[in-house]
């Protein structure tokens, strides 16, 4: 014996894409509020001086997907701050001479040996920082799309 039947998962399937789409817009808001997080608590460090303010002002959430968002500092000189740099000799251009001021006396040298600097990661400090807030609210969009 057989017994034939026939599930119509129309409405399921309305149901569960419409869900799905809300999931996805929860969760993109998500990122975006915790991308913006991390960018204020990244303006907010101690780690450098930023005496123009230029470092700063540069520092952005950029979405490149649904699930990605790059934070950025746009200056020349942002991966030598985050990074840090090795120890290297600066010379001056075309034969010229470097011009500083050492002890309040004016110096004048075609190079010098520069100690490097160490690392200030503030960018990957404030995404690790905002990093717990987004669990929470990723948790929040899963409640919200799939169980009201």
């Amino acid at each position: 014996m057989h017994v034939r039947f026939r599930v119509d998962v129309t409405d399921f399937d309305r149901d569960l894409t419409k869900r799905l789409r809300r999931f996805e817009r929860l969760t993109s808001q998500a990122l975006a509020a915790t991308a913006e997080e991390a960018i204020v608590g990244a303006r907010r460090t101690t780690l450098f001086r930023d005496i123009t303010g230029k470092l700063r002002s540069a520092m952005l959430a950029v979405p490149k997907n649904f699930f990605l968002v790059q934070l950025q500092a746009n200056t020349r000189y942002a991966s030598y701050v985050h990074d840090g740099t090795k120890a290297h000799t600066i010379e001056a251009k075309n034969g010229g001479f470097l011009r500083f001021q050492v002890g309040g006396r004016w110096v004048a040298v075609r190079k010098v040996q520069h100690p490097g600097t160490t690392a200030r990661p503030f960018l990957k400090d404030a995404a690790d920082n905002a990093m717990a807030d987004l669990q929470h609210r990723i948790e929040d969009a899963t409640e919200r799309a799939f169980n009201e």
